[in-house]
């Protein structure tokens, strides 16, 4: 990863998160922004060199919004349009590996944090939870465990 896209994505992630727990809300113009930039920057320092890898990098990012649009179906109304957004940003920043890596850490912080106050009846099944939060300790553990070293 590039420091540019890490640091774009942490500061977007970091926004995120506290709009997120403040009022439950993500600022799309934000995320698309930052979506941007990062795709441009991408193309400019990873793949100036082929147009093979150019067009490889186009179907990627295709194939991410299909998969993101298909998860929007089959959750219906579980996770907020935003959480979608953002999972489009960290698929851009950590690619498609890298996103699978991101998702089971967020995953392991949600039940981390949840697990306990189910059992003890703090919360319910039906609690509604700010996601931002988890995908960006999702992100930074990914960082920390290789995310910059790939």
């Amino acid at each position: 990863l590039h420091w540019f896209t890490i640091g774009i994505t942490l500061a977007c992630l970091i926004y995120n998160t506290v709009t997120d727990i403040r009022s439950r809300e993500t600022s799309t113009a934000v995320i698309y922004i930052c979506c941007v930039i990062i795709g441009v920057l991408q193309l400019i320092i990873k793949y100036q060199v082929s147009a093979f890898a150019y067009i490889n990098h186009l179907a990627t990012i295709l194939f991410i919004i299909i998969i993101i649009q298909g998860l929007k179906r089959i959750l219906g109304g579980r996770i907020g349009e935003g959480d979608y957004d953002v999972l489009l940003l960290l698929s851009l920043s950590a690619g498609w590996p890298g996103i699978c890596s991101v998702l089971i850490a967020s995953g392991m912080a949600i039940l981390v944090v949840t697990l306990p106050l189910l059992i003890t009846k703090v919360i319910t099944r039906t609690t509604r939870w700010p996601c931002v939060p988890f995908f960006l300790v999702g992100y930074l553990t990914y960082l920390i465990l290789g995310g910059i070293m790939g």
